[in-house]
């Protein structure tokens, strides 16, 4: 299963594409659209919500989440930063 997580709903376009190219996996999807958007707020702030979002996908997913994807500019580059690989292990 692979999770998919978005600040707001740019996120299901990707989320779309990944369907199209993937079409036997199971998704699930999370958009944060309560705290959206993610720009305008400071970096604590998108590590912290994009941290809890990971964490719902996996939840949501029942441990079956074996992968994911953050569909948000912000949060995606706090996660290729390293910022979130805690949630990987």
């Amino acid at each position: 299963m692979i999770g998919v997580f978005d600040s707001g709903h740019g996120g299901l376009t990707v989320f779309r594409a990944l369907l199209a190219r993937f079409p036997g996996v199971a998704f699930v999807y999370l958009g944060d659209h309560a705290n959206a958007p993610y720009g305008n707020r400071p970096s604590p702030d998108v590590i912290d919500l994009t941290r809890t979002g990971i964490e719902t996908l996996f939840g949501l997913g029942a441990g079956g989440v074996f992968s994911y994807v953050v569909a948000d500019k912000k949060g995606n580059l706090f996660s290729k930063l390293g910022r979130l690989s805690a949630l990987n292990s």
